[in-house]
């Protein structure tokens, strides 16, 4: 290894984030960065990363930069009818055709539409996963009488907060909440 060049970050985290949309932006870094941040990465490890990526070429930064994302988009399980109707009310479209149309049914062009509304609704609204009780079903985790008390930034994180005996009781789904 050169002086300068620090080895491979070893950070065992992952950030929420489709960088596929800024293949080409110069914001790349920094928007990672942001993101990682939001979702409890601490100042260290996001400068590890950084640090990393110094001598790399755009292309391999983004390459690099994949590997500790997971994309929230594409993923008919985190994504429910129920998280379209609510970014869609959010954003006061809810005669949107994304509220009417299955997700199951989506294609490239639907994804392309939803990717770009989260994308204007991010500035309000995170993406988190939180933990309800068997009787509460996914359509219904907007509307419950008590909402969680608290949110975790991966499905994993949720899963390590429920004890054992509580697993067969409890629901754990994916849902956005506003900042």
């Amino acid at each position: 290894m050169k002086q300068n060049e620090s080895a491979f970050p070893e950070i065992g985290k992952k950030v929420y984030l489709d960088l596929e949309k800024w293949r080409h932006s110069p914001f790349l870094l920094s928007t990672f960065k942001v993101y990682a941040l939001s979702e409890g990465w601490t100042q260290g490890e996001v400068m590890k990363v950084s640090d990393y990526l110094k001598s790399k070429r755009f292309d391999e930064q983004l390459t690099i930069l994949k590997q500790f994302c997971i994309s929230p988009l594409k993923n008919e399980e985190n994504i429910s009818q129920a998280d379209v109707l609510f970014l869609l009310a959010h954003l006061s479209m809810d005669g949107h055709y994304l509220g009417q149309k299955l997700i199951e049914s989506w294609d490239e062009y639907d994804w392309s539409n939803y990717t770009s509304l989260q994308l204007k609704a991010t500035s309000y609204l995170k993406r988190s996963f939180a933990l309800f009780s068997k009787s509460v079903k996914e359509e219904d985790k907007y509307f419950v009488d008590s909402p969680p008390a608290l949110f975790y930034a991966s499905y994993e994180d949720a899963e390590k907060n429920l004890s054992h005996s509580s697993k067969e009781n409890t629901h754990i789904y994916a849902i956005w909440i506003k900042k």
